[in-house]
């Protein structure tokens, strides 16, 4: 995704980005994938191959573009890691960005569902650690960054 070109096409939609760290969303990623995919040996030399080319042109592009990207009034820069210190308090921020009624029962139910979701240890052996590491730590310390300096603006 492109958010240039996205907010030229939606100049008044709400951009939310949850920045995570790759080498925890990489292997959920991959995880999900083969839960969709309901193959009878989802981690196959095939599979591994397929995630690497999704790593490499999708998801490298898509943490550099939000890293260089300098947002606007309708973005919303979110640290996942925020939600495991203060969840309720970034959930209310961005319900309250969105002009929606916070519901505070429901808030504790997500973020109890959330916690609640391991991976299976292989889907970290599909992308390695390091090689994610070497591929987008630093461009992933600049979209950490945007979330600082989002919050700082905003008051978080």
């Amino acid at each position: 995704m492109d958010p240039e070109l996205f907010r030229k096409h939606f100049p008044n939609a709400k951009v939310v980005f949850c920045v995570r760290d790759p080498c925890g969303s990489v292997p959920s990623f991959v995880d999900l994938c083969a839960a969709v995919a309901k193959e009878e040996v989802p981690y196959t030399k095939q599979f591994g191959l397929r995630m690497h080319t999704l790593f490499r042109v999708s998801t490298c592009r898509l943490f550099k573009r939000i890293a260089e990207y300098k947002g606007d009034d309708e973005t919303i820069f979110l640290d996942f890691e925020d939600w495991k210190t203060s969840g309720v308090k970034q959930l209310e921020h961005f319900w309250n960005e969105l002009g929606w009624k916070f519901p505070a029962e429901a808030s504790q139910a997500a973020l109890h569902r959330s916690e609640s979701h391991k991976n299976r240890p292989e889907s970290f052996e599909v992308v390695k650690k390091d090689f994610i590491k070497s591929e987008l730590d630093a461009t992933f310390q600049k979209c950490v960054k945007r979330c600082v300096e989002y919050k700082k603006s905003k008051g978080i």
